[in-house]
């Protein structure tokens, strides 16, 4: 049986007698929280309380005692001969000049402290025989006085707000800064910053009296700024020379918070808000300068801001948070968003955009500096006549008073300079490839993608020239520009290449075919007919022309410029290719005589219409309004022997007789050796001059605004060639020679995407109406008013969003990139040089791919139309192969079968040549008609497959295997068939 009571441990420690229960425990009582732990460990890890180790003076708590060399970051730094950092000593070291080596000081012991010393000072100053009491002048009635009970007044005290803003009057400005600057310690301090001492010594007196420190002054700053801007008030009186430099000056305080702008992270990643830290002015007495064309810079206060997410740092002034913030609020910052990448300065938005189209004219950086330096210049010069005007104003009315010099220019008017024109080459150069704008589209991209959205359903005009070459730099390697007019005058690739040679611009060529919108009918070209079947073989069905440009320079360059008759040389041989429309010429010469075509109202006599017809002069001015109507090609070649009998001065044998004369001047002929040759050459292509469509649809029509006095029709014609020649000459001098590539794209683009929008902008006239163009004077409608389209569809789209109609209705809208690339950006990316080509065509991975056009079917041709098909005496039809592109004319081979459309599907049976018969497959000499065996399906050809096959097809004795272009899809079916012999 088990016993009822335990066990018994003789070891066991006697049992308290207090009252307590078996659970509970002393330590329970005591033990640490979190709370008393982090403050021990606080206090263990806390610096200021090192213990003392063995051989250290302790102080009263056992800690070891202050060392500056130890425990000041300052003096320890200096000790070791390092950099120290930007803060101050230690508040136990006896350098801080705060605390005098005393540490933490409550607000408490300052005050005393501060009483004391004005104790000490008042006790050890001698009384004054004013302060000493006597009773001499003493009565009765001032002493009931003195002793009276003293009664409140009941006016109310001005508000420290309104005796601010009587202070901050421009008098008050005016000598708050004066005496800032008459303080040697104040320009001992500021003497190396970039801004100058008066404009430093204003933004400290705006610093301190209205944009106050911690407590914010809304009503102050909302008083004297307009929106970010405060401008130095001008004081009617005598004014210190150094306030009378900043007159007109002004201060910029961006600070968007104040503003009331949330300003969110400009990472697209972060979801954090920006939180202002501190004013660049407040951390170390800086200003940033904006230059400005219109005279002096202009100086901000930047806040330093810092995100409360990822804690990444940013200026309120810069890129990143302009573009952050809305569009409403970054306007008032007078910078360009894309050129507000700078750390040191920036560019106001007015000097920007007349430097956008400085650069675009002339290149120039240097011009651009120096706009910016004669701006202060002309401001210095101009505020020093004022400065001493006035000073004679104040000797007048006060002889006595003394009068101060004015500001010296360099060191104290102006103490930074502006940019060099290196510096903003690199800068505009930077800004075209920024994407930091509103609608997030640099303009390198925006002017890319503009060219690419040229279309052609009509004629276009292709050439090199090699001016605009000089403009990069040798070692590119780039020997001529190959470039496309439309027959609307505008661009449709340029693109740099090694040589001349057809398969450097074929890849460019290649992507025209694949450009939705392009779809051209006739071409113009200076080497025409050569060339035709590779132009065929993209353009099916184009006809080409012989550009009636390049036509007359052939014979006009052999001519001696300084002959006498060069001048009615170059007119005469003019009217032999074309000649006016009779109505046109009837109202121009109609105009001339009433004077209505003249700005000033001069009627032209007929003798001053001759003159002008000999030199050019009137072909330059009126051939707007004159069509063109080209000759027939044997009225050509009539013309041009008459107009070479009229200027040529000896003649052979049996030729017709001369009727030219040397120059009376110098003796010599008007005509070289190689102006017959030339002339020759011009009457065999002559067939290839005349126009490819009716005269109606060569011209459209402009017609007069209303507010012209002429009233003359304007007429643009779609011969690309000659708004091709003169685009030669604006892309010569888009660049300066010798840039580097970045630049001179982007000056070269944004000219071309610049040329091809005035186009379309004088075009557009061609479909406005009378009362549109009623409310622009005439000259004015021709103008461009807008280059940038997509900033104007950014403004479209807020509009809609809010619900309002559109401000820019007839804004362009910007097309996908279709990969197309133009300039020097075509050699680095397609590398011409190196690529693989086969008959001038690229076989590069992006040709290779595209496949080329196919001719569209054509109808039956009738009895009379040109066919390559004839029949032979013997009733057979003669099936020999015939090039597909020769004159232009379709490929109507005969077949066995119905023609299979292009290009062929994919069948089992292996294609054969083309226009070449099967072989009959071999049968038996008797066939069971229940074990017959069937034969092979005749496989339609396909379509011409390449240049070098057809080219072997045509060859008589052809042997082998035939030639095929290594993109060609059948090069690798050559075994196993028999090419038969037609011959």
């Amino acid at each position: 049986m088990a016993s009822r009571h335990p066990p018994v441990n003789p070891y066991a420690g006697k049992r308290s007698t207090a009252p307590q229960t078996e659970a509970m425990g002393r330590q329970s009582q005591q033990r640490n929280s979190q709370q008393k732990r982090k403050h021990q460990l606080a206090a263990a890890n806390n610096p200021n309380k090192r213990k003392a180790k063995r051989g250290e003076q302790p102080d009263l708590e056992g800690n070891a005692a202050f060392d500056p060399i130890q425990d000041c970051i300052i003096c320890k730094a200096v000790a070791a001969g390092r950099k120290p950092p930007h803060r101050g000593h230690d508040k136990r070291c006896l350098k801080n000049r705060a605390t005098k080596g005393r540490g933490d000081l409550h607000e408490q012991t300052l005050a005393s402290e501060k009483e004391a010393k004005r104790l000490q000072k008042l006790m050890n100053t001698d009384l004054t025989e004013a302060e000493k009491g006597s009773w001499r002048y003493s009565t009765k009635e001032a002493g009931e006085k003195f002793f009276a009970a003293h009664t409140s007044s009941s006016s109310k005290k001005p508000t420290k707000k309104i005796a601010m803003v009587e202070e901050l009057s421009p008098q008050y400005l005016c000598k708050a800064v004066t005496t800032r600057l008459e303080d040697t310690i104040f320009c001992e301090k500021h003497k190396t910053k970039s801004a100058p001492l008066a404009m430093l010594a204003f933004a400290g007196e705006v610093a301190k009296n209205i944009i106050g420190g911690k407590k914010k002054n809304d009503y102050l700053i909302q008083r004297h700024f307009d929106g970010l801007t405060m401008t130095v008030p001008y004081f009617r009186g005598e004014m210190s020379p150094q306030y009378h430099s900043i007159v007109g000056q002004k201060l910029l305080y961006v600070d968007w918070e104040r503003m009331g702008i949330q300003v969110p992270c400009p990472d697209a990643s972060c979801s954090g808000e920006l939180q202002n830290q501190r004013s660049q002015f407040s951390k170390n007495q800086t200003l940033f300068p904006i230059f400005t064309i219109d005279g002096l810079p202009s100086w901000c206060i930047t806040m330093n801001m810092k995100c409360s997410c990822c804690k990444r740092t940013f200026d309120s002034n810069s890129a990143d948070v302009l573009v952050a913030i809305p569009t409403h609020a970054s306007n008032l910052y007078p910078v360009e968003t894309k050129y507000a990448s700078t750390g040191t300065y920036h560019l106001s938005r007015s000097t920007t955009q007349v430097f956008s189209s400085i650069m675009l004219t002339y290149g120039n950086g240097e011009l651009c500096s120096r706009l910016l330096y004669d701006a202060i210049n002309r401001e210095y010069v101009q505020k020093a006549s004022s400065y001493y005007s006035l000073c004679q104003h104040i000797k007048q009315i006060s002889p006595d008073v003394t009068l101060q010099p004015y500001v010296q220019k360099d060191g104290t008017f102006i103490r930074q300079f502006p940019p060099l024109g290196d510096t903003i080459r690199d800068l505009f150069d930077q800004a075209a490839s920024s994407s930091k704008n509103p609608w997030g589209i640099s303009d390198n991209e925006r002017h890319t993608r503009e060219i690419q959205s040229v279309k052609c359903d009509g004629i276009f005009s292709q050439d090199h020239t090699f001016q605009a070459t000089k403009n990069y730099q040798k070692s590119l390697g780039a020997e001529a520009v190959w470039d496309v007019a439309t027959s609307t005058g505008e661009i449709a690739t340029a693109v740099l290449v090694p040589t001349t040679k057809t398969k450097h611009f074929s890849h460019a060529a290649k992507q025209l075919t694949e450009r939705e919108g392009f779809n051209p009918k006739a071409m113009y070209s200076d080497t025409w007919p050569n060339k035709q079947d590779f132009w065929h073989r993209l353009f099916p069905g184009l006809e080409g022309r012989l550009g009636l440009f390049h036509f007359e320079k052939r014979i006009i360059s052999t001519l001696r410029k300084n002959h006498i008759d060069h001048g009615k040389a170059v007119s005469g041989l003019l009217s032999c290719l074309y000649s006016y429309v009779p109505e046109d010429y009837e109202k121009v010469l109609k105009a001339l005589r009433n004077g209505s075509l003249s700005a000033t109202g001069r009627k032209y006599s007929n003798n001053d219409i001759a003159h002008m017809k000999s030199t050019g002069v009137f072909r330059r001015r009126y051939g707007k309004y004159l069509r063109k109507q080209m000759k027939s090609p044997e009225t050509i070649r009539e013309r041009l022997d008459d107009w070479f009998v009229r200027y040529k001065v000896t003649a052979s044998t049996g030729s017709r007789p001369a009727e030219g004369r040397l120059d009376p001047y110098k003796g010599y002929t008007l005509f070289t050796a190689e102006t017959k040759t030339a002339v020759e050459n011009c009457k065999e292509k002559a067939v290839h001059l005349v126009d490819p469509v009716p005269l109606e649809e060569m011209y459209d029509a402009i017609l007069p605004s209303p507010n012209s006095n002429h009233g003359l029709t304007e007429y643009l014609s779609r011969r690309g060639e000659s708004k091709l020649e003169a685009f030669h000459d604006r892309l010569a001098n888009f660049a300066n020679g010798g840039m580097r590539r970045s630049l001179c794209d982007n000056l070269s683009l944004c000219g071309t995407a610049r040329y091809n929008l005035g186009i379309r902008h004088k075009r557009a006239l061609i479909k406005a109406q009378p009362e549109e163009r009623k409310n622009i004077p005439s000259g004015w409608d021709r103008v461009v008013a807008f280059w940038n389209h997509t900033e104007l569809w950014f403004i479209n789209d807020m509009a809609t969003a809010v619900g309002l109609p559109l401000p820019f209705p007839n804004a362009e809208k910007l097309k996908e990139d279709n990969g197309e690339r133009f300039f020097s950006e075509y050699m680095a990316t397609v590398k011409p040089n190196k690529q693989l080509y086969a008959a001038d065509f690229c076989l590069c991975d992006v040709c290779v791919k595209v496949p080329f056009r196919q001719p569209q079917q054509q109808e039956t041709p009738s009895a009379d139309s040109n066919s390559n098909t004839s029949d032979n005496s013997n009733g057979q039809t003669d099936t020999t192969m015939v090039d597909a592109t020769v004159d232009n004319v379709s490929d109507r081979r005969p077949r066995q079968q119905q023609e299979a459309p292009a290009p062929p599907p994919p069948v089992a049976a292996a294609p054969v040549a083309q226009g070449v018969p099967l072989a009959p497959w071999p049968t038996p000499a008797a066939i069971n008609q229940f074990y017959w065996i069937q034969m092979a399906p005749l496989t339609p050809p396909p379509g011409g497959c390449c240049e070098p096959f057809k080219a072997w097809l045509r060859r008589t004795g052809r042997k082998g295997a035939p030639p095929h272009l290594l993109c060609c899809p059948y090069k690798d079916i050559v075994n196993g068939y028999t090419y038969i012999n037609n011959s």
